[in-house]
């Protein structure tokens, strides 16, 4: 018995006091080389039995000062010894206690965090051999956020955006079937520039299907304002836009097929004004209203009940080349390029993946009214101009 008594004290003073400084000196090595700022921890407590890691006192700088970009207070985790035998990672409880976040947006539209967006390893024309490999299994439950908040400078606009007091507990985040005993009740709350925001949902924790409803309401969201902080590059301008969204989130979990989520409600546009790059208008809509029968995202299956647009102004031209803008609209939204119709000779376009499914959309009834379509066609010595106003549609 004396190789297992050893064996239990080695285990008792590696996990208790052997692996924190060992874990704390390589997460602050490698966090900081791979965000190419300076990264910091107070302390990581590991507790072998219970099989549960705190980590207190994380803070990462902005690049080349020495003000914080994201910290957090302790970020505790339970990890079940399932996740031995399922070679998976389950997490029976993970809780982060006041993270906190900063960002600024530069003049020219860049963010603090930008450089950490650009891709790293093989070039386009030198591409790593991809190799097939199982995704990562896991299966997190009993996720809390406690008390974040965020600090946003838009420099361009001169405005200042806060966000506190958010809270966001969440069941479960998995692509395993692994039951817990408990779960927590979905729900966020925060305080947005002083206003109050609250989203809760109600779910099933000792039902087979662990069937969960999130209610989502959102009205009068600025599109135009809050767009233009994508960080990525657009080649568009929304000019105006509000969104109004009443929907219901459903998540249930199904013992012969995977689980499912479905999205119902109704979504409604107004007042949008969509532009080129040279804020040339491209479309206009007083109004769209979508009656949303079921949006499956992982089926890829979208099922609308019935669509009704409001004095859509859509503007159109064939340049003197020849080649037709009526495709502008759908090739700036998707973030496209250009299409031009020259190949080169050398790139195929590119092939969806096999395995990828093809959307599925359904549109039961559709109406449109006080259309209006401008067409210029600049190939003639002298341009002609064709409008189409007052149009109507319906159509089942």
């Amino acid at each position: 018995m004396l190789w297992l008594a050893a064996v239990l004290v080695f285990f008792t003073v590696a996990g208790f006091f052997a692996v924190p400084p060992l874990l704390k000196h390589l997460l602050v090595k490698n966090l900081s080389d791979a965000l190419h700022r300076d990264v910091s921890i107070s302390k990581i407590k590991v507790n072998p039995y219970s099989l549960t890691i705190a980590v207190s006192g994380f803070a990462v700088k902005e690049k080349g000062t020495d003000e914080v970009f994201d910290s957090f207070d302790e970020l505790f985790a339970n990890i079940q010894a399932a996740s031995i035998f399922k070679r998976a990672i389950v997490i029976r409880e993970i809780r982060l206690t006041k993270p906190y976040l900063k960002l600024i947006r530069d003049e020219d539209g860049s963010y603090n965090f930008s450089d950490l967006l650009k891709e790293d390893g093989a070039t386009k024309d030198e591409p790593a051999a991809k190799k097939e490999s199982r995704p990562l299994q896991f299966s997190v439950n009993n996720i809390n956020i406690v008390n974040g908040s965020l600090d946003f400078l838009d420099a361009p606009k001169e405005v200042f955006h806060e966000i506190k007091d958010l809270n966001l507990t969440v069941p479960f985040v998995s692509n395993i079937k692994y039951h817990v005993q408990t779960f927590v009740q979905p729900r966020f709350s925060a305080l947005v520039n002083g206003d109050s925001f609250t989203i809760e949902g109600k779910t099933k924790p000792f039902a087979d299907s662990l069937e969960t409803e999130i209610d989502v309401n959102v009205e009068d969201l600025d599109l135009a304002d809050y767009l233009s902080y994508v960080p990525t590059r657009k080649n568009f301008h929304l000019l105006s836009g509000a969104l109004d969204l009443v929907t219901k989130v459903s998540y249930i979990q199904y013992t012969d097929k995977n689980p499912g989520l479905e999205v119902t409600g109704k979504l409604a546009l107004r007042d949008i004004d969509l532009a080129d790059e040279k804020k040339n208008s491209l479309l206009k809509i007083a109004g769209a209203d979508f009656e949303i029968a079921s949006v499956k995202p992982l089926e890829v299956v979208i099922h609308l009940a019935n669509i009704n647009v409001q004095s859509p102004h859509v503007n159109m031209k064939r340049n003197k080349d020849g080649s037709i803008d009526v495709v502008t609209i759908s090739t700036l939204l998707l973030g496209a390029a250009q299409q031009s119709g020259d190949t080169g000779g050398q790139k195929k376009p590119p092939q969806p993946p096999k395995d990828k499914k093809p959307m599925s959309l359904l549109v039961d009834t559709w109406q449109m009214a006080d259309g209006r379509i401008r067409f210029v066609d600049s190939v003639p010595q002298e341009p002609v101009t064709i409008e189409i106003k007052n149009a109507e549609l319906q159509a089942k």
